[in-house]
């Protein structure tokens, strides 16, 4: 099965990555995961039961319309995202 990557506006307010691949949508949750400032001193984290950090992608593949920019220069860097097995290259944006 060829890597397969699309977006569609879902809700009006967000963005959802619409793809066959899991590895893509793990490589894009990570690389949109921040760390909360704070994060060191909140009780969840002392305890752990979190790890400090907040996705901005959910489990469901949407993501903020307003980081659609950050998301399409993400990808001006990665010309070709390759996985075992997939073979081929998906989003190319370019940043202006």
């Amino acid at each position: 099965m060829a890597f397969e990557a699309r977006l569609s506006l879902y809700k009006n307010i967000r963005i959802k990555i619409l793809t066959n691949s899991n590895d893509y949508m793990k490589s894009m949750r990570k690389a949109f995961t921040y760390k909360v400032q704070g994060y060191y001193w909140m009780p969840k984290y002392r305890a752990g039961v979190w790890n400090g950090e907040s996705p901005l992608i959910t489990p469901a593949g949407t993501f903020p319309y307003g980081i659609l920019p950050e998301f399409w220069y993400a990808h001006s860097f990665q010309p070709a995202w390759d996985y075992p097995g997939q073979g081929g290259s998906c989003l190319k944006g370019k940043r202006r």
